[in-house]
């Protein structure tokens, strides 16, 4: 087995179909091919065989996908670590995967920063000169054999290494086609970061079904909109950051984008939440098939709430996946009953082998007798409807009192004009803990109408300080709202005033 056969089966059955739309241009399935096999000979003469693990430093889409089938095609495991440079962490991270080499195509003074901990292979070297390498055939992999070590989002802390085997990425991939289906006329427009740990699951599985993987110019709204139309996209995947902004571009008055495309019948985003609000400008005005999805990095997509899930049960993360099993335990790790709130754990064929490491004996939040206990709490009900009641990380303590930053946010978020939420605590005046709600807006708000809700809902400790309105909340790569970055730039002002 070998996660690239199925793409050279394509290849040879319609080589000259669309495989690739997007900077810096079109590529063909025979072009792709005949691209990941050159450059896999290229990386075998370089010194590169099966089971090395080696570290892409690829910046651009098509160079990372490219690269990544080269090593996969040779039985190698593609390392993807956070971008980064010597002595920010990444090179102990890179040590304990057992990286071997990195291939990169960054310009030489940057590539110098990687460090010179093992051999760099340049692929812009390696196509100015090319030399003369013997064709190299395709390798055979177990299906339990590691193929790719990826981190999770790092939303906790320092992002965490975990591997991939061949055998969870071919069978996550025909399993994620039931729910969002993929055919050979489909041009699926991928609108995320390169390096994100679960974009290249994305891109895998229209390539798998013979469909055309598509990329915008930039993640700017206005070139999405322009590449949905242009380019006939049947699906779309994105992140939460740019569904919002999606969503604002089209919901503007007199936005040329203001209707949704004709052939666009699914957007799904996942990563982080998204307020109603959000969710019905983006049925409304971009596709009507718009679907949020729960995952993770370590399990891969758990639940998916359609456009009807949204609307009849707001607060539900969605149902879950025939092949996700997923558990609400309690503190000694016992099954809670249908229904009960706990911290949630999941078992998978497609979920990730476990931690690489440092992070491989840990057991908090970790792999454990076939489970991944995630840092997410919820409930279960029946029916499989998901209901998230937050993450370990995420609980606030305001003086004394503890509660989920996400149920103050669900409650905001039940203003109509709210795009985008978050809850803090933050120091105040006398270094008292004061919680300030920041939100995203198209207008103004009624901040006294959102404290007043929260003290009805939540009890009068949770009727917050402050409210302040920004265009945007941060967000990493990933979608996850960056609320250290946040509470930093919180200021207080005469009178105690928020700013």
């Amino acid at each position: 087995m070998n996660i690239v056969e199925a793409i050279g089966r394509n290849a040879l059955f319609h080589p000259d179909s669309p495989a690739w739309i997007g900077p810096p241009g079109e590529l063909t399935y025979g072009q792709l091919m005949g691209q990941v096999a050159w450059l896999a000979s290229q990386l075998a003469a370089a010194g590169i065989s099966q089971d090395d693990r080696v570290e892409l430093q690829v910046f651009g889409a098509r160079p990372m996908i490219v690269a990544t089938l080269a090593l996969a095609y040779l039985g190698a495991v593609s390392v993807a670590l956070p971008k980064g440079n010597r002595g920010d962490g990444r090179e102990e991270l890179a040590r304990a995967c057992g990286v071997k080499f990195i291939v990169h195509n960054l310009p030489a003074d940057r590539a110098q920063r990687l460090g010179t901990a093992c051999p760099l292979i340049s692929l812009q070297d390696l196509d100015a000169q090319r030399k003369a390498a013997p064709r190299v055939r395709m390798a055979d992999v177990a299906p339990d054999a590691l193929w790719r070590i990826g981190t999770s989002s790092g939303t906790t802390g320092q992002p965490k290494a975990m591997g991939f085997t061949a055998g969870a990425l071919i069978v996550g991939a025909h399993l994620v086609r039931t729910v969002y289906p993929n055919f050979p006329t489909d041009r699926v427009l991928i609108a995320m970061g390169a390096g994100m740990p679960f974009a290249f699951h994305y891109w895998l599985r229209p390539l798998y079904a013979g469909a055309a993987v598509t990329v915008p110019e930039t993640l700017v709204a206005r070139d999405i909109f322009e590449t949905l139309r242009r380019e006939r996209i049947t699906v779309m995947i994105t992140t939460p950051s740019t569904a919002v902004d999606l969503a604002n571009a089209a919901s503007k008055p007199g936005s040329p984008y203001a209707e949704p495309t004709e052939h666009l019948r699914v957007l799904a985003s996942g990563g982080g939440a998204i307020t109603p609000a959000t969710q019905a400008a983006l049925r409304r005005h971009v596709c009507p098939g718009f679907t949020v999805n729960y995952g993770s990095s370590e399990g891969g997509l758990i639940a998916v709430a359609d456009a009807a899930l949204q609307e009849t049960d707001p607060k539900c993360a969605g149902r879950l996946l025939p092949w996700m099993e997923l558990q609400a335990v309690d503190d000694a790790g016992a099954p809670l009953p249908a229904g009960k709130t706990g911290r949630l754990r999941l078992r998978s064929p497609t979920m990730a082998s476990g931690y690489i490491g440092a992070q491989a004996g840990e057991d908090a939040e970790g792999f454990r007798g076939g489970w991944f206990y995630s840092g997410d709490f919820g409930k279960v009900a029946r029916d499989g409807r998901v209901y998230l009641s937050g993450r370990k990380s995420d609980v606030i303590n305001l003086s004394g009192a503890k509660i989920d930053a996400s149920r103050v946010e669900a409650v905001v978020a039940q203003d109509s004009l709210v795009t985008e939420c978050a809850v803090l605590v933050v120091p105040g005046p006398r270094n008292k803990d004061i919680l300030v709600v920041v939100v995203a807006a198209r207008e103004p708000v009624d901040k006294e109408a959102i404290v007043q809700r929260c003290g009805d809902q939540l009890g009068a400790a949770w009727r917050p300080r402050a409210i302040v309105r920004v265009d945007k909340l941060p967000r990493n790569e990933a979608g996850k709202v960056m609320r250290e970055r946040l509470r930093k730039n919180i200021r207080f002002g005469e009178g105690s005033t928020v700013q």
